[in-house]
């Protein structure tokens, strides 16, 4: 079985906020008016970061972070010498983390069920029971 978790790097709350500045000759018009953006002299306006976003280079560490607190009170923990392998401390269910790519090896489908529960009590995801597609490639 696969789970693929939607939007993992976005929807991510950081810890301590970051800021950007973008010139306002990217910003339209549109923008500018809808959210009364304050125009600074200096040609920039600034923003404030509370979410991961794509480019931003601490995003995946923040992501794996959010991630190791929502699944530890369901059992799940990474292997010490294993990176990237995780395991329930009591269930046999064992599966592997690339990116937002769960590849999972369950025996009793409750045991499976209780994995997607704990991933979908804090991200939107898809389940493939088939296995057919990990990390953008087909299975056979």
């Amino acid at each position: 079985m696969t789970i693929d978790i939607k939007s993992f790097y976005l929807g991510t709350p950081m810890d301590f906020f970051q800021y950007i500045r973008v010139p306002q000759r990217f910003i339209p018009n549109e923008i500018k008016n809808e959210y009364n953006l304050v125009l600074e002299p200096d040609g920039y306006t600034y923003f404030e970061i509370r979410r991961g976003m794509y480019g931003l280079k601490e995003a995946g560490i923040i992501a794996y972070k959010h991630l190791v607190k929502n699944l530890l009170p369901y059992g799940y923990t990474q292997l010490h010498n294993t990176p990237g392998v995780w395991k329930h401390q009591h269930r046999k269910t064992t599966f592997t983390l690339c990116v937002d790519d769960f590849g999972v090896k369950y025996f009793d489908k409750n045991d499976a069920e209780h994995l997607i529960a704990a991933i979908k009590a804090n991200y939107e995801c898809t389940v493939d029971w088939t296995g057919a597609t990990y990390c953008g490639m087909n299975l056979r």
